[in-house]
């Protein structure tokens, strides 16, 4: 892969940011493999390389950034979101659930969006010539914004995600927990009833 002759021309930023939008897409997919292994092997496979692929371009990027890593990166990540909104409008055509549409969650959707940007940010460094126009502050500042909002959101959408979890968990605890109560309270009540009859 050759480098991008054209890389002086381009702010430190927008590498650097295309590298925390990669990295953050690759965290909620890694905070997800488990569940998705327990639905569908081939979900939880899929979501490993994902994340792993991400993961190790948003090193590349930085460490020797490419026309070749762009271009397969928008790719890659372009088919990623072809898949979400087929998972969401017309439902997938393997899996359990075959045919059946999912619902967009706070999480999947930052990552979508994440991958969003990466899609434009690759196209748009590979149009180099065309943003020699800009101004590299310009420049920076559009993708320094995208990097902030991407980092919070996917905060927010793990906090969120985890928080979920917490309490499906205490909801599925809660009729055993309650159960658990009733019984005590009826092994106390025959103990009762019994020692009143024997007097």
């Amino acid at each position: 892969m050759a480098p991008i002759s054209e890389q002086r021309a381009l702010p430190n930023g927008a590498v650097a940011t295309l590298c925390v939008l990669s990295g953050a897409a690759a965290a909620i997919h890694f905070a997800v493999i488990g569940e998705h292994f327990a639905e569908y092997w081939a979900f939880g496979a899929f979501f490993l390389v994902l994340a792993w692929f991400q993961a190790a371009w948003a090193v590349l990027i930085v460490v020797r950034p490419s026309r070749s890593l762009l271009l397969f990166c928008a790719i890659a990540n372009g088919a990623v979101l072809v898949i979400w909104l087929w998972s969401r409008t017309l439902g997938l055509p393997i899996g359990p659930e075959a045919g059946e549409t999912e619902p967009a969650e706070l999480i999947d959707v930052v990552a979508t969006a994440a991958e969003g940007l990466l899609v434009v940010g690759c196209l748009a460094m590979l149009a180099v010539g065309r943003l020699a126009g800009l101004t590299a502050r310009s420049i920076t500042a559009v993708f320094v914004l995208a990097c902030f909002a991407t980092v919070g959101a996917t905060s927010w959408a793990l906090a969120d995600s985890s928080e979920g979890d917490h309490g499906a968990t205490s909801e599925d605890d809660g009729p055993h927990e309650h159960m658990d109560h009733m019984d005590h309270h009826d092994v106390g009540a025959h103990r009762l009833s019994h020692n009143i009859n024997r007097g």
